[in-house]
């Protein structure tokens, strides 16, 4: 197996000093990963823990969070809207100092639809946005 090391040059903006990265095809802009090696550090995240998929992929803690969350964003940006004919809803704590996630589930499908961050005293509010 053949390993291909490559830098993405960046540009001078012809109006000004500043520095902008030029996008590659194999890439995502922003990212340090190439597209293959995030749909398998993906996969290896799903069979196992931040830490430890962290310690197999050779990343820090951090860049595997940030891997998981783009792929979340990626996720949520292609979800389609579409009706929920079993919904359920449940308030979870999440942390010291009760800080609360407003969670709506598919109950047919078995799969969570939203998180939402909530207000101590705005509960009904946030439920209204998420639907």
């Amino acid at each position: 197996m053949s390993h291909l090391v490559a830098r993405a040059h960046s540009a001078r903006v012809l109006l000004g000093a500043r520095r902008r990265q030029v996008t590659v095809p194999w890439a995502l802009p922003g990212s340090r990963f190439t597209l293959p090696f995030e749909r398998h550090a993906i996969d290896t995240l799903l069979e196992t823990d931040v830490l430890g998929g962290a310690r197999v992929l050779k990343l820090s803690w951090d860049e595997a969070w940030r891997l998981m969350e783009r792929a979340v964003e990626r996720g949520q940006k292609a979800k389609k809207r579409r009706v929920i004919p079993y919904l359920g809803v449940d308030e979870k704590a999440v942390a010291r100092r009760h800080q609360y996630v407003t969670m709506v589930c598919d109950l047919k499908r078995g799969t969570v639809d939203t998180l939402r961050k909530i207000a101590k005293n705005q509960p009904e509010r946030v439920l209204r946005l998420s639907l």
